[in-house]
């Protein structure tokens, strides 16, 4: 019975002491996020992820840890993160907690379920984050940053803005109606309207503007002609 219970504390052991390197030897193999503007000012977020055990040993993951910031003018700063959960594999509650720096929010999920090798362990995380669109008739979004120690092999980033708004804009991203999907995309941006305008290869904004302006130019000029033309 001793050298039962010497075993098995040895294998936690062993285990637990490898989750310490998680980044040799497991990776996300799948990392799919989907992202939605609500009609209440927030960005609802639900992130499907799929751990994989990619070494030679079982191991624990553990603490696993996201950190989410935005980038402005006056350098990083957290985000704004509210209502956040987390799904294990078999449907099951997570443990989770949120920490708040001056830089930057953590979020922090307990995975202690071992993964064998060439296994995976599939979970889902739920949040909302308050965000302020820049822009009046044209809004600009830069989606939060985030960072993990861990790597991921392939990423997907699905972002839903409301059915009376227009993408009209987007690096690297491929829209279909009111939805653009970006792949293996660092930082997703996007610029949606409230006008009923088509995606466009440059900015919208600098499209309207341009197009306010030439018309001013072409009425004003139309005038001096026609004064011109009254003179002679």
């Amino acid at each position: 019975m001793t050298k039962k219970l010497f075993f098995f504390f040895s294998l936690l052991v062993l285990l637990l002491l490898s989750s310490l390197v998680l980044g040799d030897v497991i990776v996300f193999s799948n990392y799919n996020t989907k992202a939605e503007i609500t009609e209440s000012g927030k960005l609802h977020i639900v992130k499907e992820l799929t751990l994989k055990n990619v070494g030679r040993s079982p191991i624990i993951p553990g603490e696993l840890h996201f950190r989410m910031y935005e980038e402005n003018s006056k350098g990083d700063t957290p985000s704004k993160i509210t209502g956040f959960s987390a799904k294990g594999h078999y449907n099951d509650d997570l443990s989770v907690k949120k920490l708040d720096y001056a830089s930057q929010t953590e979020l922090v999920i307990d995975i202690w379920e071992p993964i064998l090798p060439d296994f995976i362990y599939n979970f889902k995380m739920e949040y909302d984050v308050d965000f302020v669109p820049r822009g009046i008739l044209f809004y600009d979004l830069v989606l939060p940053d985030e960072k993990t120690t861990i790597p991921i092999q392939n990423q997907v980033y699905e972002l839903t803005v409301p059915s009376n708004k227009h993408i009209t804009y987007t690096v690297g991203g491929k829209v279909s109606n009111n939805k653009v999907l970006w792949q293996n995309v660092v930082s997703p941006q996007v610029e949606y309207s409230i006008l009923p305008i088509p995606k466009l290869p440059i900015r919208g904004v600098n499209v309207f503007w341009f197009s306010v302006i030439f018309l001013l130019c072409f009425i004003l000029a139309m005038k001096l002609f026609k004064r011109e033309e009254n003179v002679r």
